[in-house]
C-alpha cells in the first residue's frame, strides 16, 4: 500500500510541475513580440503589443523592456538588404539564440543564414512612466533594399490596464 500512494503522490507532483512549467512558458511568451520580416509587402502589417499581457513579475517589475524578433525567409534579390526600426531606443543585433549577439550598425546590410532566414532581434525600452497609460508608443520597423522601401510593420504599444483616451 505505500508503494501506491508514493506513486500517486509522484504522479501529482509531476503534474503540478508541468502545469507550472506550462504556465511559465505561456507567460514568458508573452514577452516577447516575434512578426515576419517580409521581404515583398503583401499587406500594411500593423501589430499591437499589449503589455498588460506580460507576466505579474516582469509587468511590476520591468514593464518597459521587451523583445522583438523579426524573423523572414530571403526571396529572389537579397543583396543590400537593410533595416531600421524607429519610434523608440532599440538595440538591434542579428543572429539567434545560439550565437552572439553584435549589434546591427545602421547602416550595415543584413546577412542571411544558411538555410536563407533573415534573423533580426531587437530589445527595446521605452520610459517607464509612458506604460502607465493606455497609448505607450508606436514603433516601426522598414526593410529596404537599394534605398528603396520593401516593407513596413508597425506596432502600437499598449498598455489594457488603463483606459483608452
Amino acid at each position: 500500500m505505500n508503494k501506491k500512494r508514493e506513486r500517486l503522490i509522484a504522479f501529482i507532483i509531476a503534474v503540478v510541475l508541468t502545469f507550472v512549467a506550462s504556465s511559465y512558458r505561456n507567460e514568458n511568451n508573452n514577452e516577447r513580440v516575434r512578426f515576419i520580416l517580409a521581404t515583398k509587402q503583401t499587406k500594411d502589417n500593423i501589430i499591437t503589443v499589449d503589455l498588460a499581457k506580460q507576466s505579474v513579475f516582469k509587468y511590476y517589475i520591468q514593464p518597459n523592456v521587451f523583445s522583438f524578433y523579426g524573423r523572414g525567409k530571403a526571396i529572389g534579390n537579397t543583396e543590400n538588404l537593410l533595416v531600421k526600426f524607429s519610434g523608440i531606443d532599440t538595440y538591434a543585433s542579428q543572429g539567434s539564440k545560439k550565437t552572439v549577439w553584435t549589434e546591427l550598425a545602421a547602416n550595415e546590410n543584413l546577412k542571411i543564414d544558411g538555410k536563407g532566414r533573415i534573423i533580426v532581434n531587437w530589445e527595446a525600452k521605452v520610459p517607464w512612466l509612458s506604460t502607465r497609460r493606455y497609448n505607450v508608443a508606436g514603433a516601426k520597423c522598414e526593410l529596404f533594399q537599394d534605398n528603396k522601401v520593401v516593407s513596413v510593420t508597425k506596432f502600437n504599444i499598449i498598455n489594457s490596464n488603463y483606459r483608452q483616451q
